[in-house]
């Protein structure tokens, strides 16, 4: 059993901040793979913990107006991997999240988790510092984006006011169009030492 004060359940964004308006001392839990083993451990025993799992608009991967890829902070590391937008672009990403856990913990950790927990050595960040993504965060003032190197605070510490989500994470359009030609001129390369092999083996 986990010591559990009180679980809100947040429909929406907005509903979200309005909880932790109400209740300042609460934490958020999104798929709970990292909240809920501490909670275990008694790391977080008593809080009050704001579950946004079931706000499916922080969930998916869609490019923006203007080309950049917009990855909910909701989306399972099992959804990253398997998305053909960052299959195309930054499957890099995709094969660093792959390597989360089991099965199970990829169909229920989250990039936006794994990015909150304030670890640059997660799964995920390092990817992301090196592809300078951008953090989305949601709050009772509005939207904010800062870039993932200033999200980082120090061990343990990301920048998250009162009342603040992080809501997606996007990666900038010079990035994609970057890793793109890389894989484009990757693919060129292979080619033709297949061909000049298939001339050596004539």
């Amino acid at each position: 059993m986990y010591d559990l004060k009180a679980l809100y359940e947040a429909e929406s964004v907005a509903h979200a901040i309005q909880i932790l308006q109400e209740h300042p001392e609460a934490q958020i839990i999104a798929g709970g793979s990292d909240v809920l083993v501490q909670m275990r451990e008694g790391r977080r025993a008593g809080k009050e913990l704001v579950s946004i799992y079931k706000i499916d608009e922080m969930r998916g991967i869609s490019y923006e107006e203007d080309g950049a890829i917009r990855i909910g902070s909701l989306t399972s590391f099992s959804h990253i991997t398997k998305d053909p937008i960052i299959q195309k672009h930054i499957n890099v990403l995709g094969e660093a999240v792959d390597m989360v856990g089991g099965p199970q913990i990829r169909n229920i950790g989250t990039i936006g988790g794994n990015t909150c927990n304030g670890v640059t050595s997660a799964d995920s960040a390092s990817t992301l510092r090196a592809w300078d993504a951008i953090v989305e965060i949601t709050g009772p003032d509005g939207v904010r984006r800062i870039p993932i190197h200033d999200f980082y605070i120090k061990a343990g510490v990301v920048d998250l006011k009162p009342a603040e989500i992080q809501t997606a994470i996007i990666i900038p359009k010079e990035h994609t169009k970057a890793t793109t030609d890389i894989t484009l001129n990757t693919q060129c390369v292979m080619q033709w030492i297949s061909q000049q092999q298939d001339v050596l083996s004539m």
